[in-house]
């Protein structure tokens, strides 16, 4: 879930969910063995002290490795949820907090139990988790915790295969996708991000002289660009706050190199029918199918006159 929750469910491979697999199956194979080997448990039993039974156990270096293997991976998640935080804005910081927090009752709990911190003669475990629940109930109604968008939208926006730059309203770089790093080369530095379109894109001044032209304008608008050997139609929209005002702008550039080629390709035929249509094949002279059409031309532009006149030079 933490995997899915922070957006590294690349690494939920088979090989990995069989690698997490082990510590369950040797925590259930030696507690249910224990009998044979008392790794586990050295010993167990009843307390009737307190007016009700309870189990007394006695835990073996088996359940202290298990201990370790439960908490490492805890820590891992935690980490992940951490770092996620660090990088969120700020309504994605209350959710990943919240989760955090939640995560704390779950492990918190067991762990005060399993280091004797405090002298209850029953596990407060399962407390752990009534409280956790309830903290996570609370977070899905209140700060629609399990809302999964964020990451829905950051996988759409790096599998396009248009580059798309994103500027805040004053031209400085926000975000790009991985088709503009290929696009442009040097953006994988991230200390370009926050800096004026004209630094970023200093190599490209069509387009830099494009994006500063958006200031000036309040619509939607397209505009055809050669940048080094291919051409690109750019799109331009405003992006939107809560309010529906502007608060950024996007630039999405569509390679239309093989368009244009195409269109080139279909004028150079065209020029080259035309040009068989008017010569002959053998000697390259204008044939009768030019003369006739120029011959049509010529009377047409001619003032109408009893007599008419046509000297050929043949």
């Amino acid at each position: 879930m933490t995997l899915q929750f922070t957006g590294n469910q690349r690494f939920l491979t088979k090989r990995t969910i069989a690698l997490l697999s082990i510590g369950p199956i040797y925590t259930l194979s030696a507690h249910f063995t224990n009998e044979w080997h008392h790794l586990f448990y050295k010993s167990t039993a009843l307390d009737f002290s307190q007016g009700f039974p309870l189990i007394v156990l006695d835990r073996g270096p088996l359940f202290y490795l298990h201990i370790v293997y439960v908490y490492s991976y805890y820590l891992i998640g935690i980490g992940l949820l951490i770092h996620l935080y660090l990088k969120s804005n700020r309504e994605r910081k209350k959710q990943v907090a919240l989760m955090i927090i939640g995560s704390l009752f779950v492990f918190g709990f067991p762990f005060i139990h399993s280091i004797g911190a405090i002298k209850v003669p029953i596990d407060i475990s399962p407390f752990g988790l009534v409280f956790s629940s309830l903290f996570y109930l609370w977070g899905i109604y209140r700060f629609n915790l399990l809302k999964l968008s964020p990451l829905a939208m950051k996988k759409v926006f790096e599998s396009i295969k248009d580059a798309v730059i994103i500027f805040d309203i004053d031209n400085n770089l926000k975000i790009y996708n991985k088709s503009a790093i290929k696009l442009f080369g040097y953006l994988p530095n991230k200390k370009l991000i926050g800096n004026s379109a004209a630094e970023v894109l200093s190599h490209f001044p069509p387009l830099v002289q494009f994006i500063e032209r958006t200031s000036e304008i309040n619509h939607l608008t397209t505009q055809s660009m050669q940048l080094r050997a291919t051409y690109y139609n750019v799109h331009f929209s405003f992006v939107n706050g809560s309010n529906n005002k502007p608060i950024g702008k996007m630039f999405i550039l569509h390679d239309i190199t093989e368009s244009i080629k195409y269109e080139e390709s279909l004028l150079q035929q065209s020029k080259q029918y035309e040009y068989l249509a008017h010569h002959d094949v053998l000697t390259g002279l204008y044939n009768r199918t030019y003369f006739e059409e120029v011959v049509k031309q010529k009377l047409a532009q001619s003032p109408k006159k009893d007599a008419a006149l046509m000297i050929c030079d043949l």
